[in-house]
């Protein structure tokens, strides 16, 4: 729960979960020589999303009218799915263009997993700062 004048709550929640994020593809870029290299870097990442994912509703039950709550998380889940699945897109075009041949199969190269990972990276550090211009007090309604 958001508190006046206080330093924690869901915006910072949120940035807390972006940064683990950015950390987590990090180290997919950086480490990626083993298989429980490849395990820590995505647990990294699935714990920083569950962090954010987690400190949504909180952020935006705090800033909507009552009457809109509904509406506004329903908005979130929507848009969720349809991050995810532009993701997959971008994500799928960018393995499709780089790619090496390995036997007799085209594969996706190390560099176009690496460049995915950067621009998820990026996107959660600008996440993370942008989250940080959200006002401590609740705009939308009283508590």
């Amino acid at each position: 729960m958001l508190r006046p004048g206080g330093l924690r709550g869901a915006p910072q929640t949120l940035a807390l979960g972006a940064t683990v994020v950015a950390a987590g593809f990090l180290m997919r870029i950086v480490v990626h020589d083993s298989l429980w290299q490849v395990v820590v870097g995505a647990t990294v990442i699935g714990m920083g999303t569950g962090i954010g994912y987690a400190a949504m509703p909180a952020l935006i039950n705090a800033h909507t009218p009552p009457s809109e709550i509904g509406a506004a998380n329903g908005l979130n889940t929507l848009f969720r799915s349809l991050g995810s699945s532009l993701a997959s897109a971008i994500g799928g075009s960018i393995l499709a263009a780089s790619t090496v041949i390995v036997g007799d199969f085209a594969v996706p190269s190390l560099g176009a997993y690496q460049q995915i990972f950067a621009v998820c990276g990026g996107a959660a550090l600008l996440a993370a700062a942008l989250v940080k211009l959200i006002p401590h007090q609740p705009s939308g309604h009283a508590a």
